[in-house]
C-alpha cells in the first residue's frame, strides 16, 4: 500500500507533467479542457476539467452519468478516426412516459488542452441528429467517416 510520501511523489512528478504542455499532450494527448451541455437531460452545464485526474460527486439523477457518457464521445480510437461512442449512444430517444432527453436547442461543446480547436455539436431537431464540424475544420478529419455515417 501507498504512503503519504509515495502519493505525494506521484502527485508531484504528474503537476511537473500536467505544468508542461508539450510533456501533457505527448503523454495524455488530445485531453479534455472542458465540456458544456446545453438542454440534454435537463442538464445545462460547463465542467472545467482542471486535472488529468477529476473527481464528478453528486446525489443520484443529479446528472455524473450523463456528464461522463457525453465527454466519452469526444475521444477516437487512435490511429482509426472512429469515434468510440457517440452522442446519440447515450442522448438517445426517450421511453414511454419519460420525459425528453433532449430540449431544443440542444449542443455539446468540447475544449481540449492541446492546440485542437473546440468541437462543437448541435443537436438538429428537423434531423433528430446530432451536427457534427463541416470537414473544413481541422478537428473534423478524425470525425469525418462518422460525420458521413451521421448524414446518412
Amino acid at each position: 500500500m501507498a504512503n503519504e510520501t509515495d502519493v505525494n511523489t506521484a502527485r508531484s512528478a504528474l503537476e511537473a507533467i500536467w505544468a508542461n504542455p508539450p510533456a501533457r499532450d505527448q503523454r495524455f494527448g488530445n485531453a479534455l479542457k472542458s465540456v458544456s451541455l446545453k438542454n440534454i437531460r435537463g442538464l445545462s452545464v460547463n465542467v472545467e476539467l482542471q486535472w488529468p485526474v477529476v473527481a464528478i460527486g453528486g446525489i443520484n439523477g443529479c446528472g455524473k452519468t450523463t456528464i461522463l457518457q457525453v465527454c466519452s464521445a469526444a475521444y477516437t480510437r487512435p490511429g482509426t478516426g472512429k469515434h468510440h461512442y457517440t452522442l446519440g449512444r447515450w442522448i438517445g430517444p426517450a421511453l414511454a412516459g419519460e420525459s425528453p432527453p433532449i430540449t431544443p436547442p440542444a449542443e455539446v461543446r468540447f475544449g481540449f488542452w492541446d492546440t485542437t480547436p473546440s468541437l462543437v455539436a448541435p443537436y438538429q431537431v428537423q434531423r433528430t441528429r446530432w451536427g457534427y464540424p463541416e470537414a473544413r475544420q481541422p478537428r473534423a478529419q478524425r470525425c469525418l467517416r462518422w460525420h458521413r455515417k451521421l448524414r446518412a
